[in-house]
């Protein structure tokens, strides 16, 4: 009732909230004014709006202009209340046509807290809004305004109350609105007599993600009171870590959602605003809201949750630890009550620092891992601590260096599938036809790493086994992707040995010598070992790594500079035990990260030799370039992203995953998930291959569940891309320069492979009649290709000439015992083919253009489709494909063209119309242009001054950069996977020169 106080009107909630009347013209009109600037807004988000002004003396339009022309956040600030959004006032001075008048970081600049309202004060100024609690008294309930003292007798205390300290942040930009203060204990429940009458704050975890301990019950009565004359609230938001270090869980709340989160949450909504989450051993979580307890049953608890799992938690508060107990279903025995503490401090971990190259993800506490797939986080803020005492003194400096410990279990996937022991490993080979020498051969997958047959000096080198990679024609760097015909990588000779070649076939042979008496002898000579030593190691990144004792592992030391060390927002009441000089928190945990990226890949990240590749996810120095390398999120965002990566080794790992339960654990304001394996038709996977349907099944549940699909594309366009489903629609297009193309299906193929056949290749000849008017070839003279979809590095490409021929190979495609594909194409062979342009386009964000990288490639003779499919020749002798070198752009006429310096010129203006035609049926397919995409045209020499450009290949983004920098690639990639940024940082311009290499990564 308002009967007492004419000038207030009551919402009904959980929580009262008592707003001046608005009555009065110019409260209406204020209101008006807010309508008009937040149209999304709510009559309550309106009202809470206008409490917020009112309660800094704005009440009315004319002062509201003059408020917005300085620093107005900073006065809302100063009144212990959350600050508008920079969005919120840029709307108001929209509306009001008003500008600023200081600078634009005003708002956004902190002040002391000491400049609000009097500590001391009991009651709210005149015109604010004032919060009303329900206070369980021996009488029932009583509303006792926030700031006031609590009657005797009733739970609400100074410092251990669970109300907020301010109306909450603006949240209209999100799709939700402000909601009342947590719902209140009922009257019956009583709390026990060893717990705190303490209960739950939710505060917006925009603000403080992980906010740090209460003060203890020993604090003096002034250090709970609120610099705005309120009484502290009791926090308990952040990460709490069991004592034993079994489990640890966190508490956040639910109004602070991030991109797409709130229709994707698990457990419902909760009227107390808090939401409880607990990582698993699985990748997963179990999560839900936090409520009141509701039974007689829970006497002396204070909350309670209801589990997704189907398990039920109880939590309440006991000084600095919070105390829990579970049980798994209602029927079940409780278990003994557990306590928790937050952590000492919050360190930046990320795992591509280790010093020795391993990748250790973070899974929580407590968790044991038996299975992949691997999920946990590689980068982002962990709970620490400090591993010396004396380090405390330290903390101060900016660039101090300490050594610190970060808390949980992780596991390395090395740890839980290593390679075999160096031991198992070593081979001896019986001398050739022709040679007068064994050789000591170290096996590993795709390779074997080949000892000259002599004690001295031993040097190593390598030769492959042929396929996708290894022995295909690019020399033994293992630069291809992995053979369909291996199921692992390869091992490599140790860094510090000299790999030299010898011959076609990448060996070293020093003949004339007698064989090796003993081989592991000479092996462990190689590694400056012993040969007892080769029993428990495992070749890794070209050095020997020991071989596991376990499968995870608890906490990891580092040193880190301290400005990658922050502290709970009470960091004080966490650390004045260990080092009382620090009465203020040095540096606060940022706000919630700006990014979150999921990472899909591959186990093995240790066996490719390389140091580092633009195309091949098998290669580690692949991701420390996107996550660390120029223009990448660890350059541009310090501190401000974070990364969970799954490591797969199977199809079946990938399927293991739940959408919903990942989503739950990606706290960012933007959330991505790029993928790093590739998608396959073959049932006999190699490395990195995942089945096609599987695939891209997970793909859309994951962006049902509100997860992005950042890298290489959405779903629906990579799908199309990867499978080559474009190719045989856009034939038809003569725009696209894609020479004829159609589809032969498996079921077609197998009831009469020559009719199916005959009727592809007339197919292809009223394509050439009505597209380009071309007369009829005679059959037997006809050259084509037959090729698959969802097939990488032209391994499923085979030539064919005439009719016969192409039975012969479409019955190779298809009969191929693990490929599953149904539907092969046939297509056109382009003939007189002199090289291949390529354009690399990657999309300028900030700018709203595309950025284009042309360059020139030589050809090549096929290797990976040969050694398939165990071809000694091609039916089409003249069958080229691109090769891994680029031309210099100053010997492309001279090389490609024979000197006609016209020819290429007409060559790359034909290219770049193409190109962009290409970037408009992008538009078509997705919201906006690729992130990065590779263009590849087949040019032939028409004539003088004269060439032909066909459209190739249309590639995913994370395809080869044929020695462009990853600076253009990294930034683009950035910029698509930041949707929404409120500093405005994001979308940055494209670097404007992007550098080149000598080729070594492509």
């Amino acid at each position: 009732s308002s009967a007492g106080n004419p000038g207030v009107v009551f919402y009904t909630s959980s929580v009262c909230m008592v707003v001046p009347s608005t009555n009065t013209t110019t409260h209406r009109h204020l209101l008006e004014v807010l309508g008009k600037a937040r149209p999304v807004w709510t009559d309550r988000d309106r009202a809470v709006a206008l409490s917020k002004l009112l309660a800094v003396g704005v009440g009315g339009v004319e002062a509201l202009a003059e408020a917005l022309r300085g620093p107005l956040n900073q006065r809302i600030r100063a009144a212990g209340l959350q600050t508008f959004t920079a969005e919120t006032l840029q709307a108001l001075r929209s509306t009001l046509g008003v500008e600023r008048l200081d600078d634009k970081a005003a708002d956004a600049t902190p002040i002391p807290v000491s400049a609000g309202p009097s500590a001391t004060s009991s009651t709210a100024p005149a015109g604010t809004h004032t919060e009303l609690r329900p206070v369980p008294t021996a009488g029932g309930e009583q509303a006792v305004p926030l700031g006031s003292v609590a009657p005797a007798g009733s739970l609400l205390e100074a410092g251990t109350s669970s109300i907020r300290d301010s109306v909450q942040e603006d949240r209209a930009d999100s799709g939700s609105t402000a909601e009342g203060v947590p719902a209140e204990l009922s009257p019956s429940l009583q709390p026990h007599p060893s717990i705190g009458p303490s209960a739950l704050c939710s505060l917006p975890r925009c603000v403080n993600r992980s906010l740090g301990g209460t003060a203890s019950e020993q604090e003096s009565r002034s250090s709970d009171q609120h610099p705005c004359g309120l009484p502290r609230p009791d926090r308990s938001l952040g990460l709490w870590i069991n004592e034993t270090s079994q489990f640890s869980f966190e508490i956040t709340s639910a109004d602070d959602v991030g991109e797409g989160e709130a229709s994707s949450r698990e457990g419902g909504s909760s009227c107390s605003g808090l939401r409880y989450s607990q990582r698993l051993a699985s990748g997963g979580m179990v999560c839900g809201s936090i409520e009141p307890v509701s039974s007689d049953e829970d006497r002396g608890w204070t909350w309670q949750v209801c589990l997704s799992n189907g398990g039920r938690l109880c939590l309440c508060r006991e000084g600095m630890c919070m105390l829990s107990r579970y049980r798994v279903d209602a029927v079940a025995a409780w278990s003994e009550p557990q306590r928790s503490r937050r952590p000492q401090l919050y360190a930046f971990y990320n795992a591509n620092d280790h010093p020795l190259g391993f990748r250790y993800a973070h899974l929580g506490h407590g968790i044991v891992k038996g299975d992949f797939p691997i999920v946990g986080m590689t980068a982002g803020w962990l709970p620490a601590e400090l591993v010396n005492p004396a380090d405390h003194d330290r903390l101060r400096s900016e660039s101090a260096q300490v050594r610190i410990r970060f808390l949980g279990t992780f596991c390395d996937p090395f740890d839980m599938a290593p390679s075999p022991a160096v031991s198992t490993q070593v081979k001896v080979s019986t001398a050739q036809p022709g040679q007068s020498t064994t050789q000591v051969l170290l096996m590993g997958g795709g390779a074997v790493m080949v000892q000259p047959a002599f004690p001295s000096a031993p040097l190593w080198s390598m030769t492959g086994a042929g396929g996708k990679g290894f022995g295909s024609g690019k020399g033994f760097g293992g630069k291809g992707k992995p053979n369909f015909h291996t199921s692992g990588g390869s091992f490599f000779a140790p860094a510090q040995i000299q790999m030299r070649p010898w011959g076609n076939s990448n060996t070293f042979f020093k003949p004339r010598m007698a064989p090796p008496v003993d081989a592991l002898q000479m092996v462990a000579s190689a590694f400056r070992t012993t040969r007892h030593s080769l029993r428990d190691h495992a070749v890794f990144r070209g050095k020997l790594r020991q071989l596991p004792r376990t499968k995870s592992q608890q906490n990891i030391e580092a040193n880190l500079s301290t400005d990658r060390i922050r502290f709970p927002a009470d960091a004080p009441a966490v650390l004045s035990a260990n080092c009382p000089s620090l009465s203020t928190s040095p540096r606060p945990l940022a706000p919630r990260p700006l990014l979150s990226v999921l990472c899909v890949r591959w186990f093995d990240y240790w066996s490719d030799p390389d140091r580092c590749s633009d195309y091949s996810t098998l290669n580690d120095g692949y991701f420390t370039d996107l996550f660390d390398g120029p223009c990448s999120m660890g350059k541009l965002l310090p501190g401000e992203f974070e990364v969970f990566t799954v490591f797969i080794r199977c199809t079946a790992d990938l399927t293991k995953l739940q959408p919903q339960q990942l989503r739950s654990m990606l706290g960012g304001r933007n959330v991505v998930a790029w993928y790093f394996v590739w998608p396959s038709t073959c049932s006999a996977e190699g490395a990195g291959y995942v089945s096609e349907q599987d695939f891209f099944s997970v793909c859309r549940s994951m962006e049902a569940a509100s997860i992005r699909t950042g890298w290489p594309h959405e779903s629906s366009l990579y799908r199309q891309l990867c499978g080559k489903l474009w190719v045989a629609e856009m034939s038809l297009n003569k725009d696209y320069w894609v020479p004829p193309t159609t589809r032969v299906q498996l079921s077609e193929f197998k009831a009469d492979g020559r009719q199916a056949a005959t009727r592809a290749l007339e197919t292809l000849m009223q394509l050439r009649s009505s597209v380009w008017g071309k007369e009829p070839v005679p059959f037997e003279d006809f050259k084509g290709v037959a090729k698959l979809g969802f097939s990488w590095c032209g391994s499923d490409v085979l030539p064919f000439r005439g009719l016969n021929s192409l039975v012969s190979n479409l019955g190779k495609l298809f009969g191929s015992s693990d490929v599953e594909s149904t539907v092969c194409l046939v297509q056109e062979m382009v003939p007189g083919v002199i090289g291949e342009h390529r354009i690399i386009c990657m999309y300028d964000k900030a700018a709203g253009t595309v950025r284009r990288e042309a360059l020139w490639m030589e050809n090549m003779s096929p290797g990976t489709a040969p050694h398939k499919y165990k071809l000694q020749s091609l039916d089409v002798a003249e069958f080229k494909v691109a090769g891994s070198h680029c031309v210099p752009d100053g010997s492309v006429a001279s090389r490609v063209f024979r000197g006609d310096v016209a020819a290429q010129r007409d060559a790359e203006a034909k290219g770049a119309v193409l190109a962009e035609r290409w970037m408009q049926w992008f538009k078509k397919q997705a919201p906006e242009p690729p992130q990065c995409t590779r263009l590849d045209f087949l040019v032939g020499h028409r004539g003088a001054g004269e060439a032909d450009v066909w459209t190739c290949e249309v590639g995913e983004c994370g395809a080869s950069l044929c020695s462009v920098e990853v600076h253009g690639r990294n930034l683009a990639a950035l910029n698509h996977a930041i949707s929404h940024d409120p500093s405005g940082r994001f979308p940055m311009l494209l670097p404007k020169t992007i550098p080149r290499n000598n080729g070594s990564k492509s």
